[in-house]
């Protein structure tokens, strides 16, 4: 593909963030409208990226552009559950799949866990959720990870402090979970998002 110039970045990524907004691409106009630049302009930033291949537009339809390879949603595992609460065994093998919107924060990779109980709601993750993680084996003091813990898993805030591990609960009534050198704990990813059904 051609070289994008840095209006043309600008104009792709706007478009990404409206489809993934709103899961439609957006017109022209909407798009003018965002970049806060003139419908004749959008059109012709439109064009040149369609010509270099970023773009895809079908004739004749008024949101029928796409970009090219991109979907606004993905299709995740669901692999079990975890406890927001003491440790509960993860269930491995993946129930089903969920199509979840890139604009929550999702990315190929990255799967979905159950939670169960009420330890995280100080961080609105609350029984019932869905939790998006994405697997990592390492993650910055103080992300909220799902860790194992034995053969259990649990999400908490996490925190290093010399050679332990510290797994900290968002509900007061919830002690921290300090675990030393000798204990087995590993990181399965951090969470980066939530998805919550209202019944």
């Amino acid at each position: 593909m051609e070289k994008l110039t840095n209006r043309q970045r600008e104009v792709l990524a706007a478009v990404r963030e409206l489809t993934g907004r709103h899961g439609f691409p957006p017109t022209v106009r909407e798009l003018a409208e965002f970049l806060e630049i003139g419908p004749r302009a959008a059109f012709e930033h439109l064009a040149a990226l369609v010509r270099k291949g970023y773009l895809e537009k079908e004739d004749g339809r008024p949101r029928a552009l796409a970009v090219a390879g991109y979907a606004p949603a993905l299709e995740l595992p669901v692999v079990g559950r975890v406890a927001a609460g003491p440790p509960i065994t993860a269930i491995e093998e993946a129930e089903e799949t969920m199509a979840v919107d890139r604009s929550l924060g999702a990315a190929q990779g990255d799967f979905l866990l159950r939670v169960k109980g009420d330890s995280m709601d100080g961080e609105h993750i609350v029984d019932g959720d869905m939790v998006i993680v994405r697997p990592q084996p390492v993650a910055e003091n103080g992300a909220v990870v799902v860790a194992l813990v034995g053969d259990e898993a649990t999400v908490k805030r996490m925190y290093v402090r010399g050679d332990r591990v510290i797994l900290r609960a968002a509900n007061p009534a919830y002690a921290d979970l300090v675990l030393g050198e000798d204990e087995d704990v590993a990181v399965i990813g951090r969470v980066v998002g939530v998805i919550r059904r209202y019944k």
